[in-house]
């Protein structure tokens, strides 16, 4: 198996259960997914915009 590393749209589709996830599945399926610390750093910006609290945010660190 080897690691795809995706774009902060993709993991937000993946990590939310978004619809538009469906659109990747082929290609991501079979994959360890990785993303880049753009990406994490993205992603926790949207957390504190939003008002994401402590559980919801622990979950999306794991």
């Amino acid at each position: 198996m080897s690691t795809l590393l995706i774009d902060t749209n993709i993991a937000s589709f993946v990590f939310k259960g978004d619809s538009r996830a469906t659109l990747y599945e082929s290609v991501l399926e079979g994959h360890d997914l990785a993303i880049s610390l753009i990406t994490w750093g993205e992603l926790l910006e949207w957390t504190q915009i939003h008002g994401w609290g402590a559980n919801a945010r622990l979950e999306l660190s794991l």
